[in-house]
């Protein structure tokens, strides 16, 4: 899909950071959210500045007191209507040229179908069950669809990916010109309409990928000089259900215990809170909720064979309501990864991304691999 003049100028910016190709890889994109609570809110919001082709928003709850404090995309005198409805209005006034539609079922009486269509899904902010979330998962896998799925808990939050077994991007990388031989660069060399202002990132790493590089040309400098080479990679991702049933029973997972981040087993807990409630826990009933989450963790690090310290009784009673500066950080977050998975650009995270609002940090994490 070519640019108009007018996207042109309006994404310039963005152009000079990744590129004309990748710009034309997101105006051609479709995206669907499921759930435009707070952490919807950000995520659209950032892909609709992005400019994308069009995004669908699934919602069937109305606006209330329990997502004015944390959704942006509404106001007081929204109340009572349909907040996909709602926040479609403001979001379209932030980009005409995307498209945005809405659909006020409920996400879970979709048909299978329906998912087909389009070429991200993200389910975010729903309170979702682990059956729906393992079901559109299953879904968008097979149609080679990325998936996303997040959810924010009081003071933290997180996101999971799955972009498929077999997801291809590529990588800047810069080689010494000293050193480089013409065999050892990818014939995936910049576009020659990309802005000459367009300079390489430094390396990540990512032991998820492997490279995929033939014969071809290099955009370098002159002779001794640095050259910049575009990597063809590989990623691996595996499903949900699998990422979520990891053995933490062997004595190989002592040292993984010791450094994954506590909010994964949170979430292991506040998913199965929602898988018994059907919702998340809340401010309204906060002292019955965190007495849940506590019996909850029992059961579920009881099951892991873990120490029931993993998870302190503070970080439970931090885990209610939905706060607006943890939806930005991690939807911050998710928008720019769903970025880099539809422009093929730069290396995905593979596959939890875990935030700590006490601490204000955030951690990638690799899980449910063998």
């Amino acid at each position: 899909m070519n640019l108009t003049e007018e996207e042109a100028a309006t994404y310039d910016r963005q152009i000079r950071l990744w590129g004309l190709d990748a710009q034309k890889r997101l105006r051609a994109s479709r995206i669907c959210v499921l759930g435009i609570f707070g952490l919807g809110a950000e995520v659209c919001k950032n892909l609709v500045l992005a400019g994308i082709k069009s995004l669908c928003i699934v919602d069937h709850r109305t606006v209330g007191n329990n997502c004015i404090g944390s959704q942006f995309l509404v106001r007081d005198e929204d109340q009572g209507k349909n907040i996909a409805e709602a926040a479609a209005v403001r979001l379209q006034i932030l980009n005409p040229n995307v498209q945005i539609d809405t659909e006020t079922s409920n996400p879970e009486k979709l048909e299978d179908g329906f998912f087909k269509q389009f070429d991200v899904v993200c389910a975010l902010g729903l309170g979702a069950t682990s059956s729906y979330l393992e079901r559109v998962n299953t879904i968008c896998r097979a149609e080679n669809i990325k998936f996303y799925c997040g959810e924010v808990f009081g003071f933290h939050g997180y996101f999971f990916s799955d972009l498929g077994s077999h997801f291809e991007f590529v990588k800047e990388e810069v080689k010494s010109q000293a050193n480089v031989s013409i065999d050892e660069v990818t014939e995936a060399a910049p576009s020659a309409d990309e802005p000459s202002a367009k300079r390489s990132k430094p390396s990540d790493g990512n032991d998820a990928t492997t490279d995929q590089e033939n014969n071809g040309s290099v955009e370098g400098e002159e002779d001794g000089e640095d050259s910049i080479r575009m990597v063809k990679k590989v990623a691996e991702y595996v499903p949900w259900r699998q990422a979520v049933k990891s053995d933490w029973s062997c004595a190989a997972s002592a040292r993984t215990i010791r450094r994954t981040s506590p909010i994964y087993y949170v979430l292991l807990v506040v998913q199965q809170f929602i898988d018994r409630h059907g919702r998340l826990p809340s401010s309204e009933s906060c002292d019955a909720d965190v007495e849940q989450l506590q019996t909850l963790r029992e059961t579920v690090l009881t099951d892991l064979r873990l120490d029931q310290k993993v998870v302190p009784n503070d970080v439970l009673r931090q885990c209610v309501a939905e706060l607006s500066p943890v939806c930005a950080v991690v939807g911050g977050v998710l928008g720019q990864e769903v970025i880099k998975a539809v422009s093929g650009r730069d290396v995905p995270f593979n596959n939890f991304f875990f935030y700590h609002g006490i601490r204000g940090s955030g951690m990638v994490e690799k899980l449910g691999y063998s």
